[in-house]
């Protein structure tokens, strides 16, 4: 359309940031002079699919306006935004045998699968720039897709109870089981999905396979499921690629550089410790005096994750059991390839960040809210109190 002389481009541009990205799309993810991010409800009330379609506009808007900063704005969302549909709130729950937990599994799989197919859209247009967020936190996207495609498939997946915050003083909810409506539903978004991981990267992906043999040629929209209209389709014709063909993209950076560090609790100023060397040895807060464990190795695994190892023993900081419950406790054992001993640092804003586990979403919580000494260092739903809040200091 740029080329064709009956199209203006400046005033297309024009419209997208007057009309769309600014007053809508950037106000309701960020913030901005028309109004507060979310519609001033607390940040957990949307669904992810809501946080999606903005995200996935704002990139667009950035890549057609050329507007870097517009781009770079959606792109951090994905990977440290607030709200339901960055990667880990999006996909808070990592299962065995390569699968993750969608956000809205528990409410139907419609809007369960309206939301992988815009992820995977936001994802195919960042590869397109060179950013690879297929693969941000360990391909964490397929094994949702995965997941999402085989329980659409007719078969049993795994589901960890989802608790999430609504209105706009943020009321418990929570979903204890996957939710059977709209299974089956047939929704063009597979085949960009698939070609990404089998035919660009040579990785598995047999649910997704399945999902894309049970639908058949990928057309549009489907008349017998209207909510389908949601996505374009034609994903066959624009996304088949032989296996090894494609250009490639690298995988940002992480936020946080490698090191030595202690980390400060925003509720009180006190410091993580292990308190012994030995395996499974108990994480709590104590007042910082300057030793070694008290200290931590902060090593950069890729795709924004991290290892956290003790200074003093060298042991890793991980999850006890790879537990997803609320309350699990936070322990030193023998360094692993687990995901329970992987981390990723998303920021809160003024040089803080949640802790968080990858396997869990849950970020390292002072228990209690207490100041007091001693107190251990556990795994909990995100709730924006400085009890799980943490800033990272340098160890010169």
């Amino acid at each position: 359309m740029r080329d064709y002389p009956g199209f203006n481009v400046e005033q297309m541009q024009d419209m997208l940031l007057t009309v769309f990205y600014k007053p809508l799309n950037e106000r309701f993810l960020i913030g901005n002079e028309y109004g507060n991010s979310h519609n001033d409800s607390y940040i957990q009330n949307y669904w992810a699919n809501w946080d999606l379609s903005n995200m996935a506009a704002t990139i667009a808007i950035g890549i057609f306006c050329d507007r870097q900063d517009i781009y770079d704005i959606g792109v951090e969302y994905f990977k440290n935004g607030a709200g339901n549909g960055s990667i880990y709130n999006a996909i808070p729950f990592l299962h065995p045998d390569g699968l993750a937990q969608w956000q809205e599994s528990g409410r139907d799989q419609a809007h369960t699968q309206l939301g992988v197919g815009l992820m995977a859209t936001i994802a195919e247009m960042a590869w397109n720039q060179g950013d690879d967020l297929y693969g941000w936190a360990d391909n964490r996207f397929l094994r949702a897709a995965e997941y999402v495609a085989k329980y659409n498939n007719g078969e049993a997946v795994p589901f960890t109870t989802y608790e999430w915050g609504s209105g706009r003083n943020g009321a418990i909810n929570s979903q204890s089981g996957i939710s059977p409506a709209s299974r089956n539903e047939m929704r063009p978004i597979w085949a960009m999905i698939y070609n990404h991981y089998v035919n660009r990267k040579g990785l598995s992906a047999p649910n997704i396979a399945a999902r894309m043999a049970l639908e058949g040629t990928e057309g549009g929209p489907n008349l017998k499921y209207p909510s389908t209209f949601d996505q374009l389709g034609f994903g066959t014709l624009l996304y088949t690629r032989p296996a090894g063909s494609g250009d490639k993209a690298s995988i940002p950076d992480g936020n946080v550089s490698n090191g030595i560090y202690r980390f400060n609790v925003r509720l009180d100023g006190k410091v993580m410790e292990a308190d012994n060397t030995i395996e499974g040895a108990n994480v709590i807060k104590s007042t910082y005096a300057g030793k070694e464990n008290q200290q931590w190795s902060v090593t950069h695994l890729g795709g924004g994750q991290y290892s956290i190892k003790n200074v003093q023993s060298g042991r890793s900081l991980e999850v006890t059991n790879g537990s997803l419950d609320h309350g699990a406790k936070f322990q030193l054992a023998a360094s692993t390839d687990q995901d329970q001993q992987k981390f990723a640092f998303i920021s809160t804003g003024d040089g803080y960040y949640r802790i968080t586990p990858v396997i869990s979403n849950k970020p390292a919580d002072v228990t209690g809210l207490s100041t007091a000494e001693g107190v251990p260092i556990q795994q909990w739903r995100y709730t924006s109190n400085y009890n799980q809040q943490w800033k990272l200091e340098s160890i010169e």
